[in-house]
């Protein structure tokens, strides 16, 4: 099985989740903006950091992904504090497998106001 884990990261945090991904599975790494087409691949992994419930990213992989496709979030929230059902439903993602990791802060990579 050939496996793509893209991911879209604004301070490091889901870059980072993703390579480790990535390293385990021994799969093929992309950050999501160079990812133009995933039809070699049979499943693709989508890591996106989360702002006011959307995940980054979600979007774009899913217009241009066909097969089956895994999503992660990373995001500030404790993950006891984090409503799952909600987020699954905020970003249309049903029937797709969906899993929380916590991040951090990098004040340095962080604006104040940041565009959906």
């Amino acid at each position: 099985m050939k496996v793509l884990v893209t991911y879209q990261s604004k301070t490091g945090f889901t870059k980072k989740y993703a390579e480790w991904i990535s390293e385990e599975l021994k799969c093929d790494l992309k950050e999501l903006k160079s990812v133009k087409e995933v039809n070699n691949y049979d499943l693709v992994i989508h890591g996106g950091w989360i702002m006011g419930g959307i995940i980054k990213g979600v979007k774009k992989i899913k217009k241009i992904n066909s097969k089956k496709l895994i999503v992660f979030g990373v995001g500030l929230t404790p993950k006891k504090d984090i409503n799952i059902d909600k987020m699954i439903k905020d970003n249309k993602l049903e029937d797709t497998p969906f899993f929380y990791f916590e991040g951090g802060t990098n004040s340095k990579k962080m604006g104040f106001l940041e565009e959906q």
